[in-house]
């Protein structure tokens, strides 16, 4: 493949296999833009077409509206709230920095992964280049186009589970400090298996804390502060869409078939939110040896 790539261009023809795929390098009144080269007949290729695609900025990273564009593309249906938590679990699968978006590299592992789309290749990835090129315009194709790809996956339950763990330690604690502080009850030291186990459910949270604990501690059999830190950030991507969502004044859509569950989809509570004295004293007069 040998293709020209440009802002505003739109895919004029295509042809499969040894022949070149041929991208207008014009916009829409024949004025010419600088092109981006692609060489090479691999799918990694295209792969960085589409990333230019939905680039329209030319900032070389894909932030949470156009992951969106891309997401919705692949099926994804939901309102605000729910894609700010589809775009946390990303940041968090992938490595994402969520003030700066996705790379290339970031992106065509998600792609592959939570995009579903492996095993898109020539063609069909052209495709989805020209169907990108449309989507803000027509509505109605956008619909036919996710009816008939619909390859988004959902969110994971263990990022769901963690996700409810940290808005757990949010409603109750003003940081991970004093929210690690109260799972330890003494001075320093670290926490095992056991003693995260009683002490979360002493404080109240009723999910699988055994599997919050392997999730935090990675192999490890214990965790320390830094794993509560590491946590207690997982909403902040969440927290960054909905602050964008409202500073531009965005009404929040209706629901769609891919909303996340009432309870994920919920926003984060506020980190103004303090442990109240009662739950300070109760923790400091238990032992959870």
């Amino acid at each position: 493949l040998d293709c020209a790539w440009t802002r505003g261009a739109m895919v004029r023809s295509c042809a499969v296999g040894e022949n070149l795929t041929q991208l207008a390098h014009t916009d829409p009144e024949g004025q010419p833009f600088a092109q981006v080269k692609c060489a090479g007949d691999d799918r990694r290729s295209l792969i960085r077409v589409l990333f230019q695609t939905l680039d329209t900025k030319r900032e070389g990273q894909l932030g949470p509206d156009e992951l969106r564009r891309y997401a919705e593309m692949c099926g994804f249906v939901g309102d605000e709230h729910d894609w700010a938590v589809e775009y946390a679990e990303m940041c968090h699968d992938f490595g994402i920095n969520a003030n700066v978006g996705a790379n290339l590299e970031q992106f065509a592992k998600l792609v592959d992964d939570k995009g579903g789309q492996a095993d898109l290749q020539g063609a069909a990835l052209v495709n989805l280049i020209n169907d990108l090129k449309v989507q803000p315009t027509c509505a109605e194709k956008r619909r036919r186009i996710i009816r008939r790809r619909s390859t988004w996956r959902p969110i994971s339950g263990n990022f769901l589970l963690l996700r409810r763990f940290s808005m757990f330690l949010r409603n109750l604690f003003s940081s991970a400090e004093v929210a690690y502080q109260a799972f330890i009850n003494k001075p320093i030291g670290r926490l095992s298996k056991g003693e995260f186990v009683e002490a979360g459910a002493k404080l109240g949270f009723d999910g699988d804390l055994q599997t919050v604990f392997r999730l935090l501690a990675l192999g490890s059999e214990l965790i320390v502060k830094k794993n509560f830190k590491w946590v207690w950030k997982l909403l902040d991507p969440e927290e960054m869409v909905l602050a964008r969502m409202e500073s531009r004044g965005d009404a929040p859509r209706s629901r769609g078939q891919g909303s996340v569950s009432e309870l994920s989809a919920s926003t984060p509570t506020s980190h103004t939110n303090q442990a109240t004295a009662d739950i300070v004293q109760r923790m400091a007069n238990v032992s959870f040896r």
